[in-house]
């Protein structure tokens, strides 16, 4: 009987210990930590918040803008900004005159509707439980927030190894040359399908968070810009043969606009023509980057995001 104590006693220091480390040296060091870090470790109030996806985060080159600061990060849809934007917002000490949103017709596919991990670091914001009641899913998410409590690192092999690897959501933010995505070869058309094959176009689930993150940043008296980024044209055209119908998007913006504070800027069609914007089927490169940043950056002026002497 004391073996088998004393067993389980030192499973359980393991235990801790193993959770322990792992949320202090591998989810300290993920993408979206040193985005939070950015944000929070700074008293100068912002004209701009870029949030989202990585659609916002290689499409905007924020200090083209101003007092602007891009906080987006590859793999984050509308359920985790509409908790991750107001925690931000919460906990910093900066002020916010407006949020910058993808508006993009990957937002709405259901293809990374469940997609949380590793749970630890977005529990630090989402409300697993609030999804489970939302859902109707309460062993789906009831389980990722234990995961996120009680078992952080279990099953997050291919994290630790990122982690060790400096890649992905662990790469070294000073390499100019890093990259996030081992699809640099994928084609407009395959990223379009893997976006939307398989999935529901237009998940109900992605716009009641839309939903809900655009009521909360109006209630801060807080600008909303939904943003179509660019992309190519054969991903466009392969999107919508899938489901991807801009009129959706098109007629829930005329919803959003109605309590005032929203404004949509269309971009997806601007470098049909030009290739040599694109790094990927579906991303801008540091070129396509700087020319949309200074685009973007005269219809901000224009809507008064942001000032003209930036």
């Amino acid at each position: 009987m004391r073996r088998a104590l004393l067993f389980v006693a030192i499973g359980l220091l393991l235990h801790g210990a193993l959770c322990v480390a792992f949320v202090r040296l591998v989810c300290a060091d993920h993408d979206v930590r040193r985005m939070d870090a950015k944000w929070l470790h700074g008293p100068i109030d912002a004209e701009l918040m870029i949030a989202g996806d990585s659609h916002a985060r290689f499409a905007v080159e924020a200090p083209l803008l101003g007092r602007a600061m891009n906080v987006a990060v590859p793999g984050e849809h509308y359920a985790k900004s509409e908790f991750r934007v107001p925690w931000l917002l919460d906990h910093g000490t900066r002020g916010c005159g407006a949020v910058l949103l993808p508006y993009d017709a990957a937002s709405f596919s259901s293809f990374k509707t469940d997609s949380f991990e590793p749970e630890a670091v977005w529990g630090r914001y989402v409300d697993y439980l609030e999804l489970a009641r939302r859902r109707r899913a309460p062993l789906l998410y009831g389980g990722k927030w234990l995961k996120a409590n009680v078992a952080p690192y279990v099953g997050e092999l291919g994290i630790l190894l990122q982690w060790v690897t400096s890649s992905r959501h662990f790469r070294d933010p000073t390499d100019p040359t890093g990259a996030w995505t081992t699809r640099d070869l994928e084609g407009g058309e395959q990223a379009a399908k893997r976006h939307f094959e398989g999935s529901d176009p237009w998940d109900p689930a992605m716009v009641v968070s839309l939903r809900n993150l655009v009521d909360d940043l109006r209630s801060r008296s807080i600008r909303v810009v939904l943003v179509r980024f660019p992309v190519t044209g054969p991903y466009a055209r392969v999107s919508r043969a899938l489901g991807g119908d801009p009129k959706l998007r098109d007629d829930l913006f005329e919803e959003l606009r109605q309590g005032g504070g929203v404004d949509e800027l269309d971009y997806e069609s601007l470098y049909f023509r030009d290739p040599r914007m694109f790094g990927d089927g579906d991303h801008l490169s540091v070129v396509g980057k700087r020319a949309f940043t200074l685009t973007l950056g005269r219809d901000l002026v224009r809507l008064g995001i942001i000032g003209a002497g930036r």
